[in-house]
């Protein structure tokens, strides 16, 4: 056998050896949900009210399960960035694009949730949605109600906006 026949035989047992079956090499935290592109609005059943968040796919597609990180562009950020600015007093631009500054008031958000510092990765996920405050509006006229959490999974009062 060649050396180099040998040399990539040898780091090719070493790999099969080092990863069990069914491992993945790669960190938990490498893997990615998909990105939040979009937006959904929702009502509060009981009062006069919408929110808007980022989601993932068409505008109202419900799809919370996403995320935005570092280089991200696109309505998803927009909407993030207005609610950070609105109800986190943020100052950041409304740029629709998750730079540096917007990582780092995820980064803090996450801090002051008492996120233990392992999970604090400035990501904008599932997670993360659930601690932000996030502006209200009046769905007759869009005026500015307050800022609160959204509460999709404690709030019954909650439910899909179906007339978008």
């Amino acid at each position: 056998m060649r050396p180099r026949s040998f040399l990539i035989t040898i780091l090719f047992a070493f790999a099969v050896i080092a990863v069990p079956a069914g491992a993945s090499a790669a960190p938990a935290s490498a893997l990615r949900l998909q990105v939040c592109d979009g937006f959904s609005a929702y009502n509060h059943s009981q009062e006069n009210t919408r929110v808007t968040v980022p989601t993932a796919g068409p505008v109202d597609s419900r799809d919370r399960n996403c995320s935005l990180q570092l280089n991200d562009r696109g309505a998803g950020v927009l909407i993030l960035q207005w609610a950070l600015n609105r109800c986190h007093k943020a100052g950041l631009a409304t740029d629709a694009i998750y730079g540096p500054k917007t990582r780092d008031v995820i980064l803090w958000a996450q801090a002051a949730a008492g996120f233990p510092p392992k999970d604090r990765d400035g990501i904008y996920g599932p997670k993360t949605q659930g601690i932000l405050k996030w502006p209200w509006h009046d769905r007759d006229d869009n005026g500015f109600v307050r800022c609160s959490f959204v509460g999709f999974y404690t709030e019954p009062n909650v439910t899909s906006r179906s007339d978008l």
